[in-house]
């Protein structure tokens, strides 16, 4: 795999990064991205391809699951660095289809670092359960793990809003946040908040 990793950057420097030269000796500069782009850590999504942005226009922060933990050190630093620091303005939370954290919340727990990280999530299942009936069949099925998907972008967000940099910085309308859904079957994003 290393070796085509690194036959992948020769291609890399000959069709992107020398043409574009004038743009990366901008940016190895500094870093001005516009806005922060939280996803799940799952390989089928890369931010800069599924947006068409730059190298130096998003801040990407990713982890399983797309999940915001309330009151967590590395959210806070990566919010603190973010804000006051990058002085992003926006922030895109990004949930995704086929999502194998959420399909996960449905197994049995168990006392394992996944499970406890998945916790973070289960009030989105319960909310979706709470509001559907019980599904039948597969479509039934495929359907409520969207919604799961869906309303975890929601949950997080709401995670998101309550650190106070972050709360301080959309009260005083310097920082937007969003929701966004990514269908891996379509290729398209769209809103969810």
């Amino acid at each position: 795999m290393l070796k085509r990793i690194l036959e992948g950057n020769r291609s890399f420097r000959t069709r992107e990064f020398d043409p574009n030269r004038s743009h990366y000796e901008t940016i190895a500069k500094g870093q001005k991205p516009e806005a922060l782009f939280i996803c799940c850590a799952d390989s089928r999504i890369e931010p800069g391809k599924i947006t068409a942005t730059r190298a130096g226009e998003l801040f990407v922060f990713r982890n399983v699951g797309n999940i915001i933990p309330p009151g967590d050190t590395g959210i806070a630093a990566l919010l603190e660095f973010a804000i006051p620091q990058l002085k992003i303005s926006t922030i895109i939370l990004c949930g995704h289809s086929g999502c194998a954290s959420i399909r996960a919340l449905d197994r049995e727990p168990a006392d394992e670092p996944v499970f406890r990280w998945l916790d973070f999530a289960r009030a989105a299942q319960e909310r979706v359960d709470a509001q559907i009936p019980l599904p039948r069949t597969e479509e039934e099925k495929d359907e409520r793990f969207r919604l799961i998907e869906e309303e975890n972008v929601r949950l997080q967000i709401g995670h998101l809003l309550t650190y106070p940099v972050l709360k301080k910085a959309v009260d005083e309308n310097r920082v937007e946040v969003f929701g966004v859904y990514y269908d891996l079957t379509t290729g398209e994003l769209t809103r969810v908040t």
